[in-house]
């Protein structure tokens, strides 16, 4: 365990890691996850402790070790051994949406609260949003109060759609044709270049990805009367969808050409000059992505005095 300003880990008296072969009921995967096991006589906390790594790290550590980690970080399977935890008024555990077991001999609450991940942390775009994970809190005898939140992480916006490229330019303007000159309207349109199409719809946005699950909790408590445990789970929301991108571009215009004279000599000078076409219109842009599905609403077991309660 390590110290911080905001946190105070006192008294470490025992500390012990190994790996142990263990298997939830709710695991589906056939291979046996590795548990890392750590046994602590005592541990005090007031402020918030990021779990990473395993163990339990301040804010500016906890910092530290991303600046240093990829983006994302696999889930562990970690199980904690106390004698006595203490956590104080200001205190929050963050769980960081790992499986984590907590065996506590003593635990001290004064309203803390443990939570599965904290709000700010924000998927990035185009990924899930991660897992709550699972909480086992295994405690002796309890005293005081405690809220366990079991939050999933909203999902990641989708990607935009991308840039156009030349392949949606619109058609490009008929150049004009060689033409009399003459008064008549119809000499001058020929003559003159056409406007060009307007541009391909632009590529469509990506759709949100999918919320975290809430996670599982299950609790056990052997003695506490009056210890008061509150729970709440909410899964992530699903992410918005990607902003479609942008139209393609028009079409150039088509050129002009110059309008001959009759060869009879009937018109001293052209009244009319051809123009060159427009430009065509950028087109629409692309369809925006859907929103995410959101994560699942996952199982809650309270364990009080052998009578069990699951929703």
């Amino acid at each position: 365990m390590k110290y911080g300003m905001n946190a105070i880990l006192v008294a470490v008296l025992a500390v012990t890691a190994g790996c142990v072969e263990v298997r939830d009921k709710e695991d589906t995967d056939p291979v046996k996850p590795m548990v890392q096991v750590n046994k602590i006589s005592r541990m005090v906390v007031d402020g918030e402790m990021y779990l990473f790594n395993g163990a339990f790290l301040t804010r500016p550590e906890l910092e530290l070790e991303l600046r240093k980690a990829p983006k994302i970080w696999p889930v562990e399977e970690l199980e904690f051994h106390y004698k006595e935890v203490i956590l104080k008024k200001n205190a929050v555990l963050y769980t960081m949406g790992h499986r984590v077991r907590l065996h506590i001999d003593r635990l001290e609450s004064d309203g803390a609260r443990i939570q599965t991940l904290p709000l700010e942390f924000k998927a990035g775009v185009g990924q899930a949003g991660r897992h709550g994970g699972h909480i086992l809190l295994d405690v002796g005898t309890a005293k005081g109060s405690l809220r366990v939140q079991m939050l999933g992480q909203d999902g990641g916006q989708g990607r935009a759609g991308a840039a156009p490229d030349e392949s949606m330019r619109g058609l490009a303007g008929e150049d004009g044709k060689v033409s009399l000159c003459a008064k008549a309207g119809e000499h001058f349109e020929r003559a003159s270049g056409k406007d060009g199409g307007k541009g391909h719809q632009g590529k469509s946005g990506s759709n949100g990805s999918p919320g975290g699950d809430s996670g599982t909790l299950e609790v056990m408590i052997q003695s506490g009367k009056e210890f008061q445990l509150e729970h709440y789970r909410n899964p992530g929301l699903g992410g918005n969808g990607g902003a479609g991108g942008k139209g393609g571009p028009g079409g150039i215009g088509g050129k002009a050409v110059g309008m001959a004279k009759p060869s009879d000599g009937s018109f001293m000078s052209c009244s009319f000059k051809a123009t060159e076409g427009r430009p065509g219109l950028e087109g629409s842009a692309g369809i925006n992505g859907q929103p995410g599905p959101p994560g699942a609403l996952q199982s809650v077991c309270i364990t009080r005095q052998k009578v069990i309660e699951c929703i």
